[in-house]
């Protein structure tokens, strides 16, 4: 008898390489697939003062947030979503990225490796911290980009632990008929409703 309690899996979660992490990006890739991680979509972009402020509300009054925020803007930053085939995204991930402040975190690790060890907030990567922030962040850092995430990510559910399947993995006649799927159509509908608010 399976266990019952089992944790849901989690296959994807959202990670970013930002501004002070791009020249260190090859670096930072390869310890992702060297985790056994794969980015499953990734966009070279830059970020505006909204989506910093919405993604980061809890820091806004902080004494570091000016600095944070001025770090974000600095450049160009990498979006990426990252999948773990065994099912555990947000907790693998975030073992590759090492604490948040770099100081602290494994000198193995991404932070600890290429991160500032005076400046907590110049820590190189972000990664989601559970599965709905997870399911949050994708949609608010891919928000117009989303067509293009659904084309590698076939959904059965909206909660993204649900999750299994990518394009590139299966054939296009199985992805033109899942895509009629309702299911599928729903998971859009819910997804756009939730992009309006």
């Amino acid at each position: 008898m399976e266990n019952e309690n089992k944790e849901e899996k989690v296959y994807f979660t959202y990670g970013m390489i930002k501004p002070d992490g791009m020249p260190h990006i090859k670096e930072i890739l390869e310890s992702i697939y060297d985790a056994g991680l794969y980015v499953a979509y990734s966009k070279v972009d830059t970020l505006d003062e909204n989506v910093i402020e919405e993604n980061y509300s809890h820091c806004i009054g902080k004494d570091f947030y000016e600095g944070m925020k001025e770090n974000l803007l600095s450049g160009y930053v990498l979006k990426m979503l990252i999948l773990d085939p065994k099912g555990d995204a947000v907790r693998n991930y975030r073992k590759v990225l090492g604490a948040t402040k770099p100081w602290e975190a494994e000198p193995n690790t991404i932070r600890g490796t290429f991160g500032d060890k005076k400046i907590a907030y110049k820590n190189v990567a972000h990664g989601s911290g559970n599965a709905k922030e997870a399911e949050d962040e994708i949609i608010r850092f891919f928000r117009g980009d989303l067509n293009n995430v659904f084309e590698r990510v076939l959904g059965y559910g909206l909660n993204l632990a649900a999750y299994g399947y990518i394009k590139s993995n299966i054939n296009n006649s199985i992805m033109d008929k899942a895509f009629k799927d309702a299911d599928v159509n729903s998971i859009l509908d819910n997804y756009s409703k939730k992009l309006e608010k």
